[in-house]
């Protein structure tokens, strides 16, 4: 019942090398880059950045990269989010356009999105 009247719902992220990621949280942004699969009859992602904030107050930013890398972190406060998208080599053209999506619902992040480099 909590998730329900919350917004929240339970996430489980995989992670490469590590255990999966669960937390109740509300996705702030989701972005991608991909390639339309004609088999699928869909677009798949090959670059993908994610922005949740938990139930506890926190954030998870979770790093995708087709045939390369899984990553979800946990962070503290949406500069924290910001520092590891700007740490992270790849996804370059994704990173502003994450902050940007996420700031659309919490304004923590729009004076991020608005510096963001």
């Amino acid at each position: 019942m909590f998730f329900k009247r919350s917004g929240f719902k339970k996430h489980t992220l995989k992670r490469d090398g590590e255990p999966e990621l669960q937390f109740a949280g509300r996705l702030l942004a989701r972005v991608d880059i991909g390639i339309y699969d004609k088999f699928l009859g869909a677009k798949r992602a090959q670059e993908q950045i994610e922005i949740y904030t938990t139930s506890s107050g926190e954030y998870v930013v979770a790093l995708f990269k087709r045939y390369d890398f899984n990553r979800a972190l946990v962070c503290q406060s949406p500069e924290a989010v910001a520092a590891v998208l700007r740490e992270e080599p790849e996804l370059g053209r994704l990173k502003k356009r994450a902050l940007e999506e996420a700031a659309k619902k919490d304004p923590s992040f729009a004076a991020l999105a608005e510096s963001y480099r």
